[in-house]
């Protein structure tokens, strides 16, 4: 494809004026020495639960579409787990493009005010286990990882709302924030599910990529290059490795070859040229339950979603600290 933009499975091509040294390496992946598998599923399990508490709505109807829409049991829900790891998290509330929407943020504060967000969306189609519970499910696991910890950078928490329909979360929440306070987003959205299966992995026409459904996908815009290359220094460095591979994007990946790319919320930090970094396990691209109700609990993989737990929070770490 052109040459601006590969898909490359990275393995030593971190430059060194950015390589992270093997002392920063370790503590990173320290950070998360605390973490339990057993407990990440079971969250994702209570998280799965709450959806399906919910009477769906459908805002999409009027053109045709029946795909239930649920966000109203989460905002509790991940407001609860961040007031239970003894955060003060609060709520931003606005309409947007005639939806409502709830956001939920929360903060470590640091030495700097300058911000690290950890994000993902708590909005979703049916009562998925993938998309995004695994994302919400690590970034509260995140929080919990640094809480205590001398932060250099305050670290934000934001789960966004309306992701599915309009992005409007992330919209409102971007419109509000200077950009120039920002150092730097790492934006989650699914991450739980593999498949070692030869042929289980595809891409978006023009992109390359390994045909097995193992890694997780680290992309970027190009203020984040540093961060695609710590992710490549830390996966290989987890307890059980993580394969990664990373998308160097150019610019605020405004191309329209590259629509596949901003289906998240990381969109709206990298049109306001912030750094920012979207963690994915590909979704459709491996994963054929994706929006639909067959996306459930016994369908990921407990290890994968460990060891992508494990690299956003040793990412966090090293985007915080790093100067």
């Amino acid at each position: 494809m052109a040459g601006w933009l590969t898909w490359m499975a990275v393995s030593g091509c971190t430059s060194t004026s950015s390589a992270l040294t093997a002392s920063e390496i370790e503590t990173a992946v320290s950070k998360a020495d605390r973490q339990d598998a057993k407990v990440l599923m079971a969250q994702i399990g209570s998280l799965v639960e709450a959806y399906e508490r919910e009477t769906p709505t459908f805002p999409y109807e009027d053109r045709g579409s029946d795909l239930p829409h649920r966000r109203v049991e989460s905002t509790a829900w991940v407001f609860a787990e961040f007031t239970k790891l003894g955060l003060s998290p609060w709520i931003e509330e606005t309409v947007v493009g005639e939806l409502p929407v709830t956001n939920v943020v929360a903060e470590l504060p640091g030495a700097s005010d300058e911000l690290v967000l950890v994000t993902s969306h708590h909005d979703v189609w049916y009562a998925p286990a993938d998309d995004n519970t695994s994302g919400v499910v690590a970034m509260l696991a995140v929080a919990q990882a640094l809480s205590g910890e001398s932060l250099d950078r305050t670290v934000r928490f934001v789960s966004f709302d309306q992701e599915e329909t309009n992005f409007g979360g992330s919209v409102h929440h971007y419109r509000n924030l200077e950009p120039s306070r920002v150092h730097a987003v790492i934006n989650m959205d699914s991450i739980a599910y593999a498949d070692s299966t030869p042929g289980s992995q595809s891409a978006p026409v023009g992109f390359y990529v390994p045909d097995v459904a193992d890694f997780l996908a680290v992309i970027g815009n190009k203020p984040a290059d540093d961060m695609l290359r710590w992710a490549v220094q830390l996966g290989p460095a987890l307890p059980e490795p993580l394969r990664v591979v990373t998308v160097h994007g150019v610019g605020d990946n405004a191309w329209p070859l590259l629509g596949d790319l901003h289906r998240s919320d990381q969109s709206q930090a990298w049109l306001a040229d912030i750094p920012a970094s979207f963690l994915t396990d590909t979704t459709e691209f491996r994963n054929e339950r994706y929006h639909t109700e067959n996306d459930t609990v016994d369908s990921l993989d407990p290890a994968f979603f460990d060891k992508t737990t494990r690299l956003v929070t040793a990412l966090t770490w090293v985007t915080q600290a790093k100067r």
